[in-house]
């Protein structure tokens, strides 16, 4: 009995900790509007979102997550779409360099969809998709921390989106032990927390612009 409780709960985590990933992008959402601008995100934070949450999405149905992976997941695959969109429809001018970051992000798109049927129809390319994105984000909010570090500043990057998603990596970590999630999950989700304190660190030290 006490297992199938503790089973319960951590099955339950799991849905809180997804609907905190979703959640953790709505606030950076607003924020870009309000500032018309998403100059305080780096491009490469932006990019490792969208291949991270494809790959991501690839891997919740190959290996037959559990249903709130299934549920949530397209959700925050159509959020960071937002922030994409957000990204180039806030740009004051279009040089050629922006026209060619927009074709590369469409082009990565779509061999993404050229690979749909491929990577559905083989469990094993699931799991090998599964450490492709615990890989992808690993590092794709290291340029965020490089960029604050670089700029002194956390204007432009919202702290709930790093709370939130920070949070919702450290429920998920100890709900994939629980539940025996493959180890890409429970990776992927520790990996998530240490970042959240970096960038805990990074807003302490850079909430008063001036004195920087």
């Amino acid at each position: 009995m006490m297992n199938n409780l503790v089973s319960n709960f951590a099955a339950l985590a799991i849905w809180v900790a997804q609907i905190l990933f979703f959640a953790g992008l709505l606030p950076q959402i607003i924020l870009n509007y309000k500032l018309k601008s998403t100059k305080g995100l780096s491009e490469f934070l932006l990019f490792g979102y969208l291949n991270g949450t494809i790959t991501y999405l690839y891997y919740i149905f190959c290996c037959n997550l559990p249903f709130a992976y299934k549920a949530i997941m397209p959700m925050v695959f159509l959020a960071v779409i937002i922030m994409i969109f957000q990204r180039f429809y806030y740009s004051e001018i279009f040089f050629d360099k922006e026209y060619k970051i927009l074709f590369f992000y469409i082009l990565n798109i779509l061999v993404y969809i050229f690979l749909f049927k491929f990577f559905i129809q083989y469990q094993l390319f699931g799991i090998i998709l599964g450490w492709i994105t615990a890989l992808i984000w690993g590092i794709y909010q290291l340029p965020q921390v490089i960029k604050i570090f670089k700029d002194k500043t956390i204007i432009g990057f919202s702290f709930l989106l790093a709370f939130l998603v920070g949070f919702g990596n450290l429920i998920e970590f100890i709900a994939s032990i629980n539940l025996r999630l493959p180890l890409p999950t429970a990776l992927n989700a520790f990996r998530g927390f240490l970042i959240f304190l970096i960038f805990c660190l990074q807003f302490w030290i850079y909430r008063n612009p001036s004195s920087h």
